[in-house]
């Protein structure tokens, strides 16, 4: 653990350094479509875990009662994974067709915003 001393002399240099980043969130940036791209990568997951379970429902065949749970996955998870896909598109137009809040620009009703 540090000395009181060295903690204030280290927090006196880190407040005489403008512009360079003190806290994690300082460091690390967030691209506004981050959420958009992690639903994207996991939907991409789920249609290839709906396909291995439609081969391998396909394999065991539909008298099985494995084979018919994994069709019924497969089945789900394709049109689960086709909801979330068109849902994420269609908000990701939405909320992305605004500029970020405290930005210039457009209001959502579309009229100027003054400043």
């Amino acid at each position: 653990m540090p000395s009181p001393r060295l903690s204030a002399s280290w927090r006196r240099w880190g407040s005489s350094t403008a512009g360079v980043p003190r806290r994690r969130a300082e460091r690390y940036g967030i691209g506004d479509d981050a959420w958009f791209q992690a639903i994207m990568a996991s939907a991409r997951i789920d249609t290839r875990i709906a396909a291995a379970s439609a081969r391998s429902a396909q394999a065991l065949g539909p008298d099985m009662p494995a084979g018919a749970r994994l069709e019924n996955l497969s089945q789900f998870l394709h049109h689960v994974t086709e909801d979330l896909v068109r849902s994420a598109e269609h908000w990701r137009r939405v909320c992305f067709a605004r500029p970020p809040a405290g930005r210039r620009g457009r209001r959502r009703d579309g009229v100027r915003r003054a400043g």
